[in-house]
C-alpha cells in the first residue's frame, strides 16, 4: 500500500504543486502586464492616488510661472512598466519620447532612469555617477543651485509632460510641498522673506585685531554664506546646522573647529 502511494501520488502532488509557478509564467509570457503576472515580491511600490491636494502649486522661473502637478503623488522607487519615468526635484516627468536617451540602455542618459529615484544632485553636477543619484542639495551655494535649477528646470518642464510629484524631500506623501520645496521657490523667485527667521544672528561675533569670537562663553565662531556674501555667525554647533537651507550655509573658519573659540580668518564680510 505504502509502495503503491508513493509510485502513485507523490509524482502527482509534485506535478500539482509546481501548477501555480507555470500559471504565473504562462501568465507573464502572454500578459506582461497583468495583476497575475506580478509577482508581489519583485514589483514596485505602486503611486498613491491624491485626489484633492489642497495646494495649487506653482514655479517662477525668469519670470516664466510654470505650474507643477501634484495631483498624484509616487512612492520611489517608481515602477517604469508604463513608461520611461525621470524624477527631478521632485517631480514625476514622462521622458518616453527622449527613449533614445533615457529608455534605452544605450542612451547616454539610461542609468538617470533606470532605479526610479530622484535624480536632482545628478543633475545639477551633470554627473552620471551612481552615489549622486539622490536629492541631496545642502552643500550647494545659494547662487550655485539658482544657476543650476534655471539651466534645468525649464528645459524638462517645457519639453516632457508632468506625472505627478514623488514623495521625499521636496514633497510629501498628499502632495504638499516640504520646507525645502519652500525655500527653492524663495531662492528662484528671490524672495528670502520666508526664511528670514530662519537665518542665524550673526550679532554675537567679536572682532579683535586679526581674530573672530564670540561675546557668549559657549558660542563657537562660523561663517555663514548668504545671497553671494559671507560673514560671521555665532551660535552652539547643533543649532547652527540644524536647519538646512538652500538659501544659506554655515561652515567653519579655517583651521577652526567644533571646539574653537577663537578664530583668525583671512578675508571675510561682516
Amino acid at each position: 500500500m505504502a509502495s503503491t502511494f508513493r509510485e502513485n501520488w507523490i509524482p502527482r502532488l509534485f506535478i500539482l504543486s509546481l501548477l501555480p509557478a507555470f500559471v504565473m509564467l504562462l501568465a507573464l509570457i502572454l500578459y506582461p502586464t497583468s495583476d497575475l503576472a506580478k509577482c508581489p515580491f519583485l514589483v514596485h511600490k505602486q503611486p498613491l492616488q491624491v485626489s484633492n491636494p489642497s495646494t495649487d502649486l506653482s514655479i517662477s522661473i525668469q519670470g516664466h510661472i510654470f505650474a507643477i502637478n501634484n495631483t498624484m503623488v509616487y512612492s520611489q522607487p517608481i515602477d517604469p512598466h508604463n513608461g520611461t519615468r525621470l524624477v527631478f526635484l521632485g517631480i514625476v516627468l514622462d521622458v518616453t519620447s527622449g527613449e533614445v536617451f533615457y529608455g534605452s540602455p544605450d542612451g547616454a542618459y539610461h542609468n538617470l532612469t533606470t532605479d526610479g529615484v530622484d535624480t536632482t544632485r545628478a543633475l545639477l553636477m551633470s554627473s552620471l555617477d551612481p552615489k549622486n543619484l539622490n536629492d541631496d542639495l545642502d552643500d550647494f551655494e545659494p547662487n550655485t543651485l539658482r544657476d543650476r535649477l534655471v539651466q534645468w528646470l525649464p528645459f524638462f518642464l517645457n519639453k516632457y509632460p508632468q506625472l505627478g510629484v514623488a514623495q521625499g524631500k521636496f514633497f510629501t506623501q498628499s502632495g504638499e510641498p516640504t520646507n525645502l520645496w519652500t525655500s527653492i521657490v524663495g531662492l528662484l523667485s528671490g524672495d528670502s522673506s520666508t526664511h528670514h527667521s530662519s537665518i542665524p544672528s550673526t550679532t554675537d561675533c567679536v572682532v579683535n585685531g586679526d581674530s573672530v569670537s564670540c561675546s557668549s562663553s559657549n558660542h563657537r565662531p562660523k561663517i555663514i554664506r548668504h545671497r553671494g556674501t559671507s560673514r560671521c555667525v555665532c551660535g552652539i554647533e547643533g543649532e547652527i546646522f540644524a536647519s538646512k537651507s538652500p538659501l544659506f550655509t554655515v561652515v567653519h573658519f579655517e583651521n577652526c573647529n567644533d571646539e574653537s573659540t577663537v578664530c583668525w580668518p583671512k578675508i571675510y564680510e561682516l
